[in-house]
């Protein structure tokens, strides 16, 4: 079943909106709180229940469940069009008539998330952003920084495996001071030697790492940090308007990464409480982490996909702090063109001063 939230002034389908972080209509300009809109709904469910069941017992519908087949086919609730969607989508948009949907079976008991960070940046706002980065490279193809292309941004929630971990490092050095003194015509240099223990225990609190082998891994660590204060109880009204995929990595493929992480910056903050000696020698380290808690969340992401000469490049913009991370194309038209110019240029430097000392 695909749900929709409808406006309650003129009935057209509602989105929510990045910078209000209200559900608005399009069309009649109505807006709502997400609270709201899920009272509303509510409303209209338990009527539809009451009158679809005049006995008071609920219908029985046997599901299947939808990760033993590759796709599945859904029906827009405004205009009835088919919508072919992936295993793993929880929200989309018709092709048709452009109204949002949400696939309320994937993000129901275990598929459901504990939390959510709306958009705080709009789709206007994100393209702003992505057209001030690609005017910054020279030889950045044409129809990389086209209008048409930079329309192709798409808002997703990105799934996420949110992690508490606690670390334990006991770390071991080896390190040395001098000083010197000089008497008379000598000068005396003393080497102390010092053995420095360390042992620290720390807790990470929701260590994300993301959930869906399509990204990046890399691309999406480097989008942090999201802000946590502006992350809420998940609420499906969050997803209207945008894409939504919920995860296919499950908390353990994901973990071991978290846990690299965190012990890794365990590790550095350790080592870094070691200072004030001219050297520092590690003799002996032990690490050791703990898995105290694991979340399932959704963070706001912008999505550019652009293939130039068979490669292809990746633009990811955090959704809610409008961080870009991203690889500008180089065009081989303006590469050549560039080398054509220096080219010329040189040989008209050699000419001319050949014609000087002639």
């Amino acid at each position: 079943m695909v749900k929709t939230y409808f406006c309650p002034s003129c009935g057209a389908a509602m989105t929510f909106d990045a910078v209000s972080q209200r559900l608005a209509c399009s069309h009649c300009g109505s807006n709502m709180t997400v609270e709201e809109a899920e009272k509303l709904a509510e409303h209209k469910e338990t009527s539809a229940y009451e009158h679809d069941n005049g006995s008071g017992e609920a219908k029985s519908e046997e599901k299947k469940d939808s990760n033993e087949i590759d796709c599945k086919v859904y029906h827009c609730p405004t205009c009835g069009a088919e919508i072919l969607t992936d295993r793993y989508t929880t929200a989309t948009l018709c092709s048709f008539c452009g109204n949002p949907g949400l696939m309320e079976d994937r993000i129901e008991g275990i598929l459901k998330p504990a939390y959510v960070i709306p958009f705080s940046i709009d789709k206007n706002n994100a393209m702003d952003i992505f057209r001030n980065w690609s005017r910054t490279g020279r030889l950045t193809p044409t129809s990389f920084k086209s209008q048409s292309n930079i329309e192709k941004l798409t808002g997703m929630y990105v799934p996420y495996w949110m992690y508490d971990i606690r670390v334990n490092v006991d770390m071991n050095a080896h390190c040395t001071r001098t000083t010197s003194q000089t008497r008379g015509d000598y000068i005396y240099t003393y080497t102390h030697n010092y053995s420095v223990n360390r042992s620290a225990t720390g807790t990470y609190q929701k260590v994300p790492a993301d959930a869906s082998e399509k990204l990046n891994d890399d691309m999406m660590d480097l989008l942090e940090p999201y802000d946590y204060s502006k992350m809420v109880d998940f609420n499906e009204s969050y997803l209207l308007g945008y894409q939504a995929e919920r995860y296919n990595l499950n908390s353990d493929q994901t973990a071991e990464r978290a846990v690299r992480r965190v012990s890794a910056f365990a590790e550095s903050d350790v080592r870094g409480s070691i200072v004030g000696y001219q050297t520092t020698n590690i003799l002996s380290k032990n690490v050791r982490a703990d898995l105290l808690l694991t979340k399932y969340a959704m963070l706001p992401v912008w999505i550019l996909n652009y293939r130039y000469y068979g490669k292809d490049y990746t633009t990811v913009i955090n959704g809610e702090t409008g961080k870009l991370v991203g690889t500008l194309p180089i065009s081989r038209a303006k590469t050549l063109a560039a080398f054509g110019i220096f080219t010329f240029a040189i040989f008209a430097i050699i000419s001319i001063i050949m014609m000087i000392f002639s």
